[in-house]
């Protein structure tokens, strides 16, 4: 897998895991909310400079948690867009735990990956 080293380059990687799904029949609020996060991912890096990376990194992998959840459950018929948002917004924070094999009632290991704001 090709490192990511640009915002393009990590917004192209979700455009081409969309592409079985027809965008352009995405709900209008799947389709509000992707932009909303991309546009947070977009400030949240131009303020870099300004701020301290351990301020900001913990949003920003909230932001990654929640569009990988996004591309995960858009693939399933099963959800409304209203529940898809439900449950993105319910689980992102808890994800990266979870996906890596713990128990939410467990503690993980100190890692840059489970700070999730």
């Amino acid at each position: 897998m090709p490192t990511v080293t640009t915002l393009e380059d990590y917004k192209n990687r979700f455009e081409q895991a969309l592409l079985p799904i027809k965008k352009e029949t995405l709900d209008p609020q799947l389709t509000a909310f992707l932009e909303k996060q991309f546009g947070e991912l977009e400030d949240y890096l131009r303020r870099f400079p300004k701020e301290s990376f351990w301020t900001i990194l913990p949003y920003v992998m909230g932001i990654d948690a929640k569009l990988v959840l996004f591309i995960e459950l858009i693939r399933l018929d099963e959800f409304d867009a209203a529940e898809i948002l439900r449950i993105i917004e319910t689980d992102y924070k808890t994800y990266t735990k979870e996906l890596c094999g713990y128990d939410l009632s467990m503690e993980p290991p100190h890692s840059l990956i489970f700070q999730v704001l």
